[in-house]
């Protein structure tokens, strides 16, 4: 069982997406109390992000919606009813999960929203790919496509640093300004690990650049 949680932001300025990926626990009866408490801790996610952002279930269900055979099955189905939630009539009713024997072939990989949302509003398409010999996987990619442009939360600088060529550096030079400066910049820690990083990375740049000619 695994849960991951994202936050997509929307150029709009609508609501954050909140996109709750998961890969729910497989097996018989041992896994059916798991597959409950996976989707307990969903429903906890959904609550908590329900007013604030657009939700979106998504992953390996190991569960169908579309048949009643197995616990999973009918454990999904009646989650899926209490939220609201579902997988769009648009998404072709296709096998997204070929077993190992052969023989099975299901569709239990899903994204689930509330056909009301506005999610729905923003849907485009829902595209199950099929099998092909480079995917080593026995899932089918399956792509959401949605009309939304995201939203650029901050412009990353795209500094480029040199290598430095340590067969030209002055070794001399490049231990007497650590040694000054290190003392005052452990001083004046404020044992913010991040923080403490960075400013030993500029205290190392400083010093090659008085060491090491070529690297100014």
């Amino acid at each position: 069982m695994e849960i991951f949680l994202q936050a997509i932001h929307n150029q709009q300025g609508d609501k954050p997406i909140c996109l709750i990926n998961v890969y729910m626990p497989s097996g018989n009866k041992p896994a059916d109390i798991e597959y409950k408490d996976t989707l307990a801790q969903i429903d906890e996610m959904i609550e908590k992000y329900k007013d604030t952002h657009q939700i979106i279930v998504c992953g390996d269900m190991n569960g169908s919606l579309y048949r009643s055979s197995t616990p999973h099955d009918k454990i999904l189905q009646t989650f899926c009813k209490g939220k609201c939630i579902g997988n769009t009539e648009k998404c072709p009713l296709k096998e997204t999960f070929d077993h190992q024997n052969g023989k099975s072939k299901e569709h239990i990989d899903y994204f689930l929203f509330k056909s009301n949302s506005e999610i729905s509003n923003k849907f485009k398409q829902i595209n199950v790919l099929d099998t092909d010999p480079q995917n080593t996987s026995d899932h089918v990619p399956v792509i959401l496509t949605l009309n939304c442009q995201l939203k650029k939360l901050w412009e990353k600088a795209s500094t480029i640093i040199p290598k430095p060529k340590w067969a030209d550096c002055d070794h001399q030079i490049y231990k007497e300004i650590i040694n000054k400066d290190l003392p005052n910049l452990m001083q004046k820690s404020k044992r913010i690990i991040e923080q403490d990083i960075r400013n030993l990375e500029k205290l190392l740049h400083k010093a090659r650049e008085a060491a090491i000619l070529k690297y100014r």
